[in-house]
C-alpha cells in the first residue's frame, strides 16, 4: 500500500498510496473519476450498495479489501482468542450497553457529583452489577441477534414476543 522505496517520482517514494492509485493500479479507476464518498440523502449515505458509485465502495468491493482483518482482530486472534464483532451503533445488540446503563444508574444514585467522589463511585458502581443480571443481558441481546437473523421487524408484536421473555410472565394471557 506504499509507493516502493526507487519509486520514480521521488516525491512519492515510500509514502502510502491513496485511493485512486490502488484503483488505478487495479484497472478499475474510469476515466470520468470517481467522487472519494458518495454525496448524502437527506442525512444518509447516498452509496448505493449493489453500485460502483464512489471509489471508497469500488474498492471495499474488492475481494482481498472485503477479506482483511483489522490488526486488533489478529492480535487477539494470534493469543487463540475468538472476536465477535455486532453491528456497529447498534446498542439493542451488545449486552454490554445494558451494563454501562446499570452502572451509570448506580452512580448517579451514589455520587455526590465532584470529581473525587466520581473516582471512588465509578468502581463500585461496576461491581454493583452483579453476573447473573449481565448473563442476563447477555442472553436478551441473543434473542434480539435470533429475531433479527429471523426476519423479524422491530416493534413488531412477533419481535417482541421472540426478544422480551421473562420467567415472570404468564405466557397464556387469557388464564389472567
Amino acid at each position: 500500500m506504499k509507493f516502493p522505496a526507487d519509486y520514480y517520482n521521488i516525491e512519492l517514494a515510500g509514502k502510502q498510496k491513496g485511493i485512486k492509485q490502488v484503483l488505478k493500479e487495479r484497472g478499475l479507476w474510469p476515466e470520468r473519476g470517481l467522487a472519494l464518498d458518495c454525496p448524502t440523502t437527506h442525512g444518509r449515505p447516498g452509496c448505493n450498495p449493489q453500485g460502483k458509485c464512489c471509489a471508497r465502495r469500488v474498492l471495499g468491493a474488492e475481494k482481498d479489501f472485503r477479506d482483511q482483518k483489522g490488526r486488533l482482530q489478529e492480535e487477539i486472534e494470534n493469543l487463540g482468542h475468538q472476536v465477535l464483532f455486532y453491528p456497529k451503533f447498534h446498542c439493542e445488540l451488545n449486552f454490554i450497553e445494558r451494563y454501562w446503563c446499570r452502572a451509570k444508574w448506580f452512580a448517579r444514585e451514589n455520587c455526590e457529583y465532584n470529581f473525587e467522589a466520581l473516582k471512588a463511585t465509578v468502581p463500585e458502581a461496576l461491581d454493583s452489577v452483579i453476573n447473573a443480571s449481565i448473563r442476563g443481558f447477555y442472553r436478551l441481546a441473543l434473542r434480539a441477534i435470533d429475531a433479527y437473523s429471523g426476519g423479524l421487524q422491530y416493534g413488531t408484536a412477533e419481535f417482541k414476543q421472540t426478544v422480551y421473555k421473562s420467567h415472570r410472565q404468564v405466557e397464556d394471557k387469557s388464564k389472567w
